[in-house]
């Protein structure tokens, strides 16, 4: 950052918990006041750019505009909708675009269109079973698994809900003394500019596992169906990204990781572009 002196602290403020206790490098200081600070880590969704561009140039956010769209679950499957080109439900088949998008619905603002899809993969004997989560929480808070078309109407008394596809036959991990289990994994994209649009992506990557085998039954069993478990009494068992890609190599060997990757990063591209584009 050119604009603060060399011989100062960079100030930061944080409403981040983790900030506040591992920022201990001696180049930084923490503040109490959004004004005093140079770098704003925030944990709500930043807007005021505009503002901030006239009356603070040089501050710096976590944040870059119009992030919101893409880490709030119906704002993100509106982007990658509108961007897919041609209907959104294909009615001869029920598939949905863009292919690696569950069918998602708001169920505020799309309820009539969810029950007639609902009803119509119950006509054709499909299989109906979704997951439906809060807009903007994490951790699995609210979450829940069901084929119940009553009990998804419900759910909103809770608070806002998107109604996903649960995938029913997802790909599963060998984990050793559990069985096949749900897996998923996270990597880091770095957003360097938009214009050109520029990512970057750790090819390291962050593993979540389920407890239980997984079977499409037993809805309300947290273990087989979530791999959410920091905040659980039996806590998460870590594997490495070298553990976890020789097994699964080994176990999906005409479909390696590699492939994978692949797959992910474009997807990943996919939806950037897709977010730039509309805005």
């Amino acid at each position: 950052m050119s604009d603060v002196p060399r011989s100062r602290k960079l100030r930061v403020y944080s409403d981040y918990q983790q900030v506040h206790q591992c920022l201990t490098h001696p180049s930084f200081e923490m503040v109490d006041e959004e004004r005093d600070a140079d770098v704003l880590w925030l944990n709500y969704h930043f807007k005021q750019y505009r503002e901030l561009s006239h009356e603070s140039p040089g501050k710096r956010v976590n944040q870059f505009p119009f992030e919101h769209v893409l880490t709030v679950k119906d704002l993100l499957a509106l982007v990658c909708r509108r961007g897919s080109g041609g209907p959104i439900v294909d009615p001869d088949t029920l598939a949905s675009r863009p292919p690696w998008l569950p069918t998602t619905y708001n169920l505020q603002t799309e309820l009539p269109h969810f029950v007639s899809y609902f009803q119509q993969r119950q006509h054709r004997g499909l299989d109906n079973v979704w997951i439906c989560k809060p807009w903007n929480l994490a951790r699995s808070l609210d979450t829940h698994v069901t084929n119940n078309l009553h009990y998804i109407l419900r759910l909103p008394a809770t608070g806002p809900k998107v109604a996903c596809k649960y995938v029913s036959d997802p790909v599963l991990y060998p984990r050793e003394g559990a069985g096949m289990v749900k897996f998923d994994f996270r990597y880091v994209v770095v957003l360097l500019s938009v214009q050109p649009l520029r990512l970057y992506a750790y090819r390291h990557f962050w593993l979540r596992f389920a407890n239980r085998p997984f079977s499409l039954s037993d809805f309300d069993d947290y273990e087989k169906h979530f791999t959410v478990m920091n905040y659980t009494a039996s806590g998460p068992q870590q594997t490495t990204c070298a553990e976890f890609l020789e097994r699964f190599d080994r176990h999906y060997s005409t479909h390696p990781w590699d492939k994978v990757q692949v797959s992910s990063f474009c997807s990943a591209l996919q939806t950037h572009q897709l977010q730039f584009l509309l805005h």
